[in-house]
């Protein structure tokens, strides 16, 4: 095992985490700041495969407001048939975890950007989803002081 990349989102219940994502797989968990999801992941989340998945194009390196955007898009225009937020992992052919979100319609993965071996998620309910959109999203615009660098 590799010592532990970005030692600062190690905190809390984040060690069990850790050791269930290499309990499945790989070799290090890449974790770029606290994991705002760690208590429902360690709850509810699950494996998600990558067989049958579609990839939709999007902007690279934008994984989480990927999701967003996409379940928004989605939702608002009321395209039928079943979109979900996937919040979690996906596991890179280095056998690297890496802090990722995807949408889901009930039977497979829907991909937004970099294409994982395997996922690792939970599944956000409504509120939950509307918490995540309105955080990815709001970042993003003009002035906002959450903004990313």
């Amino acid at each position: 095992m590799h010592p532990p990349l970005y030692q600062f989102a190690r905190e809390g219940r984040f060690p069990e985490l850790e050791a269930k994502l290499l309990s499945i797989g790989g070799t290090q968990v890449v974790a770029l700041g606290p994991e705002p999801y760690l208590d429902i992941l360690l709850e509810r989340g699950r494996v998600f495969e990558r067989k049958g998945r579609k990839r939709f194009r999007s902007e690279l390196h934008r994984r989480r407001q990927n999701a967003a955007l996409q379940y928004v898009n989605h939702h608002a225009l009321g395209y039928g048939g079943n979109r979900e937020i996937v919040t979690g992992y996906g596991l890179d052919g280095n056998g690297l975890w890496h802090q990722y979100s995807w949408l889901w319609n009930g039977s497979r993965v829907l991909e937004t950007n970099f294409r994982p071996v395997l996922y690792f998620g939970v599944v956000l309910n409504p509120e939950e989803s509307k918490a995540f959109v309105f955080s990815e999203v709001m970042r993003r615009l003009p002035g906002a002081r959450l903004r990313a660098a």
